[in-house]
């Protein structure tokens, strides 16, 4: 189980005579945390009869090997339910009192399914540091190997960390054997130094008790994360992030969590976004830091940690806007317009969009201010409404082509007035815009329908097809003849497939065959019913017209021919031109 020592030969590539001492003297793992490791995983007992009165046990939780027997004067209330209770069942572990599960070795098959992996890191705690020492730890039962049943899990190492006062030391291994080792140190920048072991995948946390004991007991990690440090199932993401930015700033990271403003510190350590705008981080003290007064401090305290942050990020865009807005009188008059529009989201949104217009934030905000005020005082809109609407009025005007960077557009007088005007012009537009793709639609389904039409329709030896040019057509032949044609319509307009129709020449408005073809495939042929009339199958229309549905396949696969007066030229039979209706 000594990872770090197994990998110090390989990671000396890469290290400076000071990091190579800290390797050398990093902690290894004691007996306790190898019993918390083996805790990550499902327990099982694994059992086999050798006689009728005893049964071998291997305990993967204790790591036991005993012979259980079944006669009772011998036999303990534990054994009792080791022995009754059937594969599968569910039991405690007559010698460590653990829950497990009972499996019998010859119905596990090679142990595949039983196969396990976890992501830990493991905590140790000394005096010239934290030490964090991340692993991919694996647990196989292998029938074949016995021994298997109650080894200890098998661990690889991912990458292992020191915190101190200040500074952070990642040791990392980046691709089989190769390791670097980086710093985050004072101050941390826009890029991270150190990153999470498991690329944002969750992972389990041992011995996060002994932080307690070390100089990070102040970091109040459980409080930010809702946890106890005595809950070693709990799965973490983001403790090496958090301990990276309290290692740097100890007293700000311990007073944001215990004012419930733990958002800040999550922006830091996720994004590296310091939220400069409300928070100062090189700041001495409290006040400073918030840029508060005393009596603006105890409202804060006071106040929920999310409503105080939104808070203050609408006191710096006011001030921004150019008034001024006391922090008591935001958090005590709970001014929800004020505190939704102007939290760190929204004020990215008005800022992005004064950029797209060219126009400062101040100028924007004055302007928005005419069209704003008490309700009492007959004004229309609140300031969020305000921002909404002229945000939306910027939108419409670019989709309409106009010059957004005019200042008579992006201020218009009668803001209002102006946003209706433009909806009005994009609604007329869409409409315009849906009515030509409706005509053009038409335009190319009509010509579709024409040139299968004369590539289709056919006439001889008494029978004709007929192509239909209408949705409503097909449905009426689908009436007609009882069938389900009538679901093709939409189908056969579109020119998905073609629907055709076979009449009998000296009555061609009777419905008698209806024909669907794709290129020249046929792919059904129905006549009433589909041929079915009283129970009884009739014959099939493709069978009694096979010579003449041959014939016009051939007419059709030869390019469909006529002649001067729009009649088939049918190949092979110049002759019969003439008689050809």
């Amino acid at each position: 189980m000594e990872v770090m020592k197994k990998t110090i030969d390989s990671m000396f590539r890469n290290c400076t005579q000071q990091e190579r001492e800290a390797i050398e003297d990093w902690p290894t793992f004691s007996e306790e945390d190898v019993t918390e490791l083996n805790d990550l995983f499902y327990h099982y007992i694994f059992y086999q009869w050798e006689t009728k009165e005893t049964m071998r046990v291997w305990t993967s939780c204790c790591h036991r090997k005993e012979t259980v027997h079944r006669i009772s004067r011998v036999q303990t209330s534990e054994e009792y339910d080791l022995i009754t209770t059937r594969h599968n069942g569910y039991l405690q572990c007559p010698y460590c009192k653990r829950a497990v599960q009972k499996k019998n070795i010859n119905k596990i098959g090679k142990g595949l399914n039983l196969k396990a992996w976890r992501k830990a890191v493991v905590v140790h705690n000394r005096e010239d540091g934290v030490y964090l020492t991340a692993l991919h730890v694996h647990k196989e039962y292998n029938p074949e190997r016995r021994s298997s049943f109650i080894a200890l899990p098998e661990v690889s190492f991912a990458s292992a960390y020191r915190f101190r006062p200040g500074e952070v030391m990642q040791v990392i291994d980046e691709y089989y054997g190769l390791y670097t080792v980086s710093y985050e140190i004072r101050k941390m920048g826009k890029r991270k130094e150190v990153q999470e072991p498991f690329h944002g995948a969750g992972y389990y946390g041992i011995g996060l008790r002994r932080i307690r004991e070390s100089w990070l007991k102040y970091c109040q990690y459980d409080t930010y994360e809702g946890i106890q440090y005595s809950w070693p199932q709990r799965e973490l993401n983001n403790l090496v992030d958090y301990l990276t930015v309290y290692s740097i700033y100890p007293k700000q990271v311990e007073m944001l969590v215990k004012m419930g403003m733990g958002q800040i510190v999550y922006r830091m350590e996720e994004e590296r976004v310091k939220s400069s705008r409300i928070f100062d981080w090189d700041a001495k003290d409290i006040k400073a830091a918030f840029r508060v007064d005393g009596q603006e401090l105890r409202a804060m305290v006071k106040a929920p940690g999310e409503t105080a942050i939104q808070a203050l990020e609408t006191r710096a865009t006011c001030r921004e806007l150019g008034e001024q807005k006391n922090l008591v009188w935001l958090l005590q008059e709970q001014q929800e317009e004020l505190l939704e529009l102007h939290d760190e989201k929204g004020y990215r949104t008005i800022k992005a969009y004064c950029r797209r217009v060219g126009l400062p934030l101040t100028k924007v905000g004055r302007y928005l201010m005419k069209f704003t005020g008490p309700r009492c005082h007959g004004a229309w809109l609140g300031i969020t409404a305000a921002w909404d609407i002229w945000k939306d009025t910027i939108d419409m005007a670019d989709q309409l082509g106009y010059d957004i960077r005019h200042e008579t557009i992006a201020m218009p007088k009668e803001l209002g007035l102006k946003h209706n005007e433009y909806a009005t012009a994009i609604n007329e537009a869409r409409a315009l815009e849906r009515k030509k793709q409706k005509e053009e639609f038409k335009r190319k389904t009509k010509e579709g329908l024409e040139k299968r039409k004369a590539r289709y329709e056919f006439e001889d030896d008494g029978l004709r097809i007929i192509m239909p040019m209408t949705m409503e057509d097909v449905q009426a032949e689908g009436r007609a003849l009882q069938h389900c044609v009538g679901g093709y319509a939409q189908r056969h307009v579109e020119g998905t497939t073609t629907i055709l129709f076979l009449r009998k020449a000296e009555d061609p408005e009777t419905p008698y065959v209806t024909i669907e073809i794709k290129g020249t495939t046929i792919r059904q042929v129905h006549g009433f019913k589909n041929e079915w009339v009283n129970g009884k199958r009739m014959p099939s229309p493709e069978k009694t017209h096979k010579a003449f549905l041959d014939l016009w396949l051939k007419w059709v696969k030869d390019g469909s021919k006529r002649d001067e007066d729009g009649r088939p030229v049918l190949p092979g039979r110049k002759d019969r031109k003439e008689k050809i209706a």
